[in-house]
């Protein structure tokens, strides 16, 4: 299921991307079929949600669509979703970092290489090891939330917050662990 301008936040299935896609060209299952070599019934079966294209159909689809393999699969709708989810969660568990981590830790397995929730990952993980008193657990918590910055700092080098949090990572782990900063 993915996201779906069209519905609001509700999901929208891939048959249901491709149909909304041919239908705004004015194509027939037949005309699309034809574009991209394959039956009108393979066409039929994705959009109805009882077979799926093969994953190297995805830029040919796409193009025979007028439109990218993101647009069609909706992944930039899917992770302004999760933006907005995010904020939701934040607003309504404030006081309660490990939800906020477990969400940010969710949206990474979907998005891994979104530098934003490694970048949450990291501050959400120093808030969850700031409210732990055991040290192993506090050092496990600060190492997980420090591989989470040096993430973000890689993929946007230019983000002054990931640069802050790691070395406010490394300066808590030098300070309270004797580690090299």
């Amino acid at each position: 299921m993915i996201y779906s301008p069209r519905k609001g936040m509700s999901a929208m299935t891939i048959g249901e991307s491709i149909r909304y896609h041919r239908k705004r060209l004015g194509l027939t299952q037949l005309e699309l079929a034809e574009r991209i070599g394959v039956s009108v019934q393979a066409v039929s079966k994705w959009e109805t949600n009882t077979g799926l294209p093969d994953i190297t159909m995805a830029v040919p689809l796409a193009r025979a669509l007028g439109t990218t393999t993101d647009e069609l699969l909706q992944f930039g709708q899917r992770r302004k979703m999760l933006e907005q989810q995010w904020m939701e969660t934040l607003e309504s568990t404030r006081d309660d970092p490990a939800r906020m981590l477990e969400f940010s830790l969710e949206a990474l397995k979907e998005f891994p290489w979104d530098w934003q929730f490694s970048y949450r990952a990291a501050l959400d993980g120093v808030r969850v090891a700031d409210g732990l008193q055991d040290p192993q657990m506090r050092y496990d918590a600060l190492c997980r939330a420090a591989a989470h910055a040096q993430l973000a700092v890689e993929m946007d080098p230019e983000d002054r917050g990931s640069k802050w949090i790691r070395a406010e990572i490394r300066k808590r782990l030098k300070d309270e662990y004797g580690l090299p900063g």
